[in-house]
């Protein structure tokens, strides 16, 4: 009705006289319109009436003469096409009822194969109503709650769903008599044997869940307890996004001394299907109940990347063991309130920096050892666009792509040092996120990395060239590793592109289990943390 821009007296057509074409005409009616109604279903015409429908039609059956004596020979002001077929007849009747410079608005999913001619001889306007208004599917407005301001955006969809319920509550809008059939939630089945087999006439469906729950329930049991061990790593995961899913929890699962104890998610019901995927033993939509279970000795934070520091400072409050994916953090506030946390609970912790635990990063620093002069290093990174809104680009959530995924190639670097920074320069090219950064290590060693967004995406992402001491090592994206030295050259290949995921799991279950010590050690993490957030303030 908003992208029709209806006044008031207009005389204005609903093709499709369902649920919505019914709520539709109220809407219509409401903003002082006459109606004309056109369906299929001759029962649906009448239906419309009793909800004041001024005029209608069946289909096909003179709609054209009816229209016209309805609006005194002139056509239509507008068409909302309500209805639901992959037919494209809706919108070639639209146009033929149509007024000179009248409007076609698409809500339901119709064809929309279109005869030029009467929308050039007419010169009609189409325009397709995504749903609720202004603000829908922008991820400022719906998941940061910033509103539009009202004198550029008079109706956003919050708005707009206040003034429906206004005009229920007026009275002015039905929506009562629009329900046909309820059934209780049990019976769901039926429900939906009704509506996709259509068993008989139907409008609104409604469930009915009885009495409310009392207390909301949040974790429930997906599988059988499994018999208590010593000494094993109790897993509690929060976030299971399709990178979890993919990397990190597999490899958990198939660490004999890993008991999946708990997963999180913000749905409830995500978290189930992550439960039963992989056999966690209780599922919950709360990460407080990982973070306070005495039971779980280690968590693993896969949630969005401004989620990480506030679950690893929880973790760490309650002793826990913590394991979090890149970044630690997206702020240097949170960077240092980790490293005062860890002072007064000194917890074992892990950043996901798994490229430094690849085989092929093993090889390459084998080469050179820990004892070498200064390295020069390059790091190449073919990284991809994303979309504009993509959540790992907005600064509050994600910190932007150099925070969330180049701290990676500065640990490397500082992997293969051995070195402690003592420099960050940026360089941006054109934007902040295709960038080369310069690395001074204290024992001489020098790194660029270049990282870019623009490259061909069908190239091979990373690549990395070390130069010292006499030696040349290449790692040409966790595939293919050469190492030259005196005069010989050593090709390695693995099966298959091999960026050291499982071996940092097993790496990190080591340490927590005493039998090895930190897999990175935490001030490195502090460092390189520290570090990338600094240089993209410059």
């Amino acid at each position: 009705v908003r992208q029709a821009d209806v006044r008031v007296g207009e005389r204005v057509g609903v093709i499709g006289l369902g649920l919505i074409g019914l709520l539709t005409l109220q809407i219509l009616k409401a903003s002082g319109c006459r109606v004309f109604g056109i369906d299929v279903d001759r029962e649906a015409i009448k239906r419309a009436e009793g909800f004041g429908l001024d005029a209608g039609s069946i289909s096909g059956e003179g709609i054209e003469e009816r229209v016209a004596t309805f609006t005194d020979g002139f056509g239509l002001d507008s068409v909302i096409i309500t209805a639901g077929t992959r037919s494209s007849e809706p919108i070639h009747t639209a146009s033929r009822i149509l007024r000179d410079r009248g409007k076609v608005v698409v809500v339901g999913a119709v064809g929309m194969e279109l005869e030029r001619e009467p929308f050039y001889m007419k010169e009609l306007s189409l325009s397709l109503s995504r749903s609720y208004g202004p603000g829908r599917y922008d991820p400022v407005y719906e998941e940061k709650g910033i509103d539009y301001p009202i004198g550029y955006v008079r109706w956003t969809e919050q708005r707009n769903m206040e003034a429906f319920l206004d005009l229920v509550a007026q009275k002015k809008i039905n929506v009562k008599t629009l329900i046909t059939h309820r059934f209780t939630i049990e019976r769901a089945d039926e429900a939906y044997d009704l509506i996709l087999n259509r068993r008989e006439p139907f409008i609104g469906v409604v469930f009915e869940y009885g009495e409310a729950l009392t207390e909301k329930v949040k974790t429930i049991q997906v599988s059988p307890p499994v018999e208590k061990k010593e000494d094993v790593v109790v897993a509690g995961v929060i976030g299971a996004g399709s990178f979890g899913k993919t990397f990190i929890i597999p490899a958990l699962k198939s660490n004999p001394h890993v008991q999946l104890s708990m997963v999180a998610t913000s749905h409830g019901a995500g978290a189930v299907n992550v439960a039963k995927r992989f056999g966690f033993y209780r599922a919950t939509s709360d990460a407080e109940e990982i973070l306070s279970n005495p039971d779980i000795n280690t968590v693993f934070i896969l949630t969005r990347h401004n989620l990480h520091a506030p679950y690893v400072l929880r973790a760490i409050e309650e002793g826990k063991n913590v394991y979090v994916e890149k970044p630690l953090a997206i702020s240097l506030e949170d960077v240092e309130r980790i490293a005062e946390k860890l002072k007064e609970n000194p917890v074992k912790i892990m950043v996901g920096f798994n490229r430094r635990f690849s085989p092929h990063a093993e090889r390459l620093k084998s080469l050179f050892g820990d004892e070498h002069g200064p390295l020069i290093i390059h790091y190449r990174v073919n990284a991809g666009a994303l979309p504009p809104d993509h959540w790992t680009r907005d600064p509050d959530i994600g910190g932007g792509r150099i925070i969330g995924e180049g701290c990676h190639f500065l640990d490397f670097t500082r992997f293969l040092t051995g070195g402690r920074i003592i420099e960050v320069k940026l360089y941006p090219a054109g934007d902040r996120e295709n960038v080369i950064m310069v690395v001074s290590f204290e024992d001489g060693s020098m790194a660029s990395i270049h990282y870019t967004t623009t490259g061909d995406k069908s190239f091979p992402k990373e690549r990395v060239e070390v130069i010292g001491d006499g030696k040349v090592g290449i790692i040409d994206d966790y595939r293919t590793t050469i190492l030259s030295s005196g005069g010989n050259r050593n090709v390695f290949k693995s099966k298959s592109q091999d960026k050291g995921y499982v071996q940092e799991i097993n790496a990190f279950v080591d340490y927590v289990l005493g039998k090895k010590g930190p897999a990175i050690p935490p001030e490195e993490i502090l460092e390189v943390s520290e570090w990338i957030i600094r240089v993209t303030m410059t």
